[in-house]
């Protein structure tokens, strides 16, 4: 029973001292001498119960599925890198510019003298 008793008092200046209390003083002279035996509460059905009291532990949640993919889009090889390379688009061909006839060169001139 001394066990048990150090236990809750242990839990509950722990539940307590979460809650921002800063102390808890209880001495020995106040506990009861002959500790009746509670009845737990009946448990309530809407509420799972949780099977360690002091740190239940949470239920599993089920893993998000990935949303399947677009039928429309290709679909990636590389696992490293899955963006596929843009691929360059096509461009339409333009009409051929007619050639133009090359100019002859002019001689250069020769500069005359004065007279």
């Amino acid at each position: 029973m001394k066990k048990k008793a150090i236990f809750t008092l242990f839990s509950t200046a722990l539940l307590l001292g979460s809650t921002g209390i800063s102390s808890v003083s209880v001495f020995a002279d106040e506990l009861p001498k002959t500790a009746e035996p509670t009845q737990p509460a009946p448990a309530d059905p809407t509420e799972p119960t949780p099977t360690d009291p002091v740190n239940p532990t949470p239920e599993p949640q089920p893993e998000p599925q990935p949303a399947p993919a677009d039928p429309t889009e290709p679909t990636p090889t590389d696992p490293v890198n899955p963006t596929p390379e843009p691929q360059p688009e096509p461009t339409e061909p333009t009409e051929p510019t007619e050639p133009t006839e090359p100019t002859e060169p002019t001689e250069p001139t020769e500069p005359t003298e004065p007279t």
